[in-house]
């Protein structure tokens, strides 16, 4: 025990001479033993749990993947390729139903028609497609004025590829004045409809000029006062056979014979007509040809025409053809100029005999040519036609 008391007196006075000395190198070596002290009893006691320190944020994993594990590769987006061609869609043409017009055979677009009257317009067409047009083909109308023209007319015959017809529309004219069209395609026997010219989708047209024709009635002769004088300049009916007659297919002979199916122009002397008269002259007598809306025309050659002539006739139905019902008509061409129509008149057997009168001093100084139509309105049977003294005459006074 006094051992151990004089080690600390010992420790002690040690410790009193460092401090009294102030040497900043034993303070020094104080630090360091102090603090070699205090690791020495740290590392006695027993280790303390470390909790875990809260982040404001929560790391991002750098950590590479486990061993044996590939990072996958990010797979990239297919690459649209650029089309090579163009595919432009395109429509097969329809080759079997191709139509082409030739000529408007009657009532040229401007023809002045009288009010209420019925005209035939008449057209030639071409097949120029490749099936064959049979008769439920038909003449539809398509637009225009909407009253007086039917609204399928069938075709009147078979037309091969390459074949031309004549197809005919009767119409009705409006009872008042003005300019009316009519507009018409084709229909086939499917209920295809089809036109004319590039796409064939142009209708073929009937366009008149309503006007009052003015029917001036032969005067009765007379016994006292100013007396018209007629001279004759010219007379169709003695004329007759200088004509070309035709049913528009087919050449017709002249004279005729009054049982040709094909249409048929014979001369009557002094006929009778409708109203039981019988009339004192030379008379044509045209029937069409039999078939439904069949015509017959008559091409006369060139007349000169002076100022003052006038046409005239009478027109009637042949006694006893009760079903009589045509159309007369009148065209003219002056020199080239395109051919007009003079005047239709519709005439029923129920009708009376109709004098016509048309002054022609507007061609005056002309070679002018006429033609004479007869078209019948339906069925062509008892159409027994006459013009009656149809001539060009020149009335003076005296």
């Amino acid at each position: 025990m006094y051992t151990r008391l004089s080690k600390y007196i010992l420790l002690t006075l040690v410790i009193v001479l460092l401090v009294s000395c102030g040497n900043s190198s034993v303070i020094s070596s104080e630090g360091r033993i102090n603090t070699s002290v205090a690791q020495t009893v740290i590392a006695a006691q027993p280790a303390a749990v470390q909790l875990p320190t809260q982040s404001a944020t929560t790391p991002i994993s750098t950590a590479p993947p486990p061993a044996g594990q590939e990072t996958p590769a990010p797979v990239p987006l297919p690459t649209l390729a650029l089309p090579t061609a163009t595919i432009t869609a395109s429509v097969t043409p329809d080759t079997c139903n191709q139509a082409k017009w030739i000529q408007d055979l009657t009532i040229p677009d401007g023809t002045k028609i009288s009010p209420n009257s019925t005209f035939t317009k008449t057209w030639r067409i071409q097949n120029t497609g490749t099936c064959t047009w049979n008769t439920t083909y038909a003449v539809v109308f398509n637009s225009g004025h909407n009253t007086g023209a039917p609204a399928t007319t069938a075709f009147p015959s078979n037309v091969p590829p390459g074949g031309t017809i004549d197809v005919s529309v009767v119409i009705t004219a409006p009872a008042t004045n003005g300019g009316y069209t009519w507009k018409f395609m084709l229909r086939s026997d499917n209920g295809h409809i089809f036109g004319f010219g590039a796409g064939y989708i142009y209708p073929i047209t009937a366009v008149i000029k309503v006007e009052p024709i003015t029917l001036v009635p032969l005067l009765p002769p007379i016994d006292v006062g100013i007396l018209p004088f007629e001279s004759t300049k010219y007379d169709f009916a003695a004329n007759y056979c200088s004509a070309t007659w035709e049913n528009w297919l087919i050449g017709l002979p002249c004279p005729g014979t009054d049982a040709d199916s094909a249409g048929f122009v014979v001369r009557r002397d002094n006929p009778k007509l409708q109203d039981g008269t019988t009339r004192e002259g030379k008379s044509l007598l045209t029937h069409p040809e039999w078939v439904t809306n069949g015509m017959i025309i008559g091409y006369f050659p060139a007349v000169p025409i002076e100022s003052g002539y006038r046409f005239r006739a009478t027109l009637g139905c042949g006694f006893g053809g009760s079903s009589c019902d045509v159309l007369f008509r009148v065209n003219y061409k002056k020199g080239s100029d395109p051919l007009v129509e003079l005047g239709t008149w519709s005439m029923k057997y129920t009708n009376s005999p109709l004098n016509i009168d048309v002054d022609l001093s507007s061609l005056a100084g002309s070679n002018v040519k006429f033609e004479f139509i007869v078209t019948a309105n339906g069925s062509s049977a008892q159409d027994w036609a006459h013009w009656f003294k149809p001539r060009i005459v020149l009335v003076t006074t005296t």
